[in-house]
């Protein structure tokens, strides 16, 4: 029995077909593919602009509200001093 030894090309050849695959599944497809790993990071920045345009929208609301607030309040105070 005699053992065949791989030839060096072919060695090499599927030692870049492996380092191909990693890159791809890594950082995308060259051809426009996109892979877990840049879908997971664009989701994060996604949702993290998206909650902070969320965030400054419920703060801007409770600024207008607590001035309808103190213009309400202050219109109240106004017409009962009137009345008395």
């Amino acid at each position: 029995m005699s053992i065949q030894s791989v030839p060096a090309w072919k060695q090499i050849q599927a030692w870049h077909d492996n380092q191909s695959a990693v890159t791809r599944k890594t950082f995308g497809s060259p051809f426009g593919g996109q892979s877990d790993f840049t879908y997971s990071f664009g989701d994060a920045a996604a949702n993290y602009y998206s909650g902070a345009a969320k965030l400054a929208a419920q703060a801007a609301l409770k600024r207008i509200q607590a001035a309808t607030n103190a213009a309400t309040a202050a219109a109240t105070t106004s017409s009962v001093n009137k009345i008395a």
